[in-house]
Parts: structure tokens; sequence; C-alpha cells
């Protein structure tokens, strides 16, 4: 189901997708991007969600416009943003538990 909202300069989607468990936001965005031929950029998953036992999910997301839209309305979390552009870093010495 489409819903456009020219006001806010998005659509919202909701779709049915059907997987053996529920699928990851990472697999929904590549998913959707292809199915609409969209950037991924410009799609922001809300919500996966699936009944207990069923290999049914139903997923709801926002399709922007344009980039400048989705950052007047999406608040993006800065340190989420930077610990994806940056690898990991594992210290030596720091791994275990301490008493």
């Amino acid at each position: 189901m489409k819903i456009e909202d020219s006001l806010l300069g998005r659509t919202e989607l909701q779709e049915e997708i059907t997987s053996i468990k529920t699928p990851t936001k990472e697999e929904v965005l590549k998913s959707l991007a292809k199915s609409q031929n969209i950037d991924e950029s410009l799609i922001v998953i809300k919500k996966i969600h699936q009944r207990y036992g069923s290999n049914k999910s139903i997923v709801t997301a926002y399709i922007y416009k344009d980039k400048p839209t989705l950052d007047l309305f999406e608040k993006r979390n800065k340190k989420k943003l930077k610990q994806k552009e940056q690898p990991k870093e594992v210290k030596h010495g720091e791994e275990g538990i301490q008493k």
C-alpha cells in the first residue's frame, strides 16, 4: 500500500515480505530500493513486524523525494553514523572481564 504525502515530500509504503526469519533492516532496505528503483539513502525503515510462527513480515517505510527533505524530517543519530563510517577497533588486554 502506497500513501503519497506531498506536504512532507515522502511516500509511506507498507509492503509484505515473505522470508523464513525476520529480515534485517539492511535486507529490507536493499529489497525496497531494488523493487522501487530508488537510491537506498532516500528510504527510512520505520517498522518490521512479523507475527510469531509466520513467515510473512509487514514492513513500513518512508521514501523521500530528495536528501534535504529527508534530513529535515528524520532525526539522525550522529554517534551511530560515525560508528558506521569508522571500523571497529579492538584493544588488546581489555577483552576479558575484570573483577
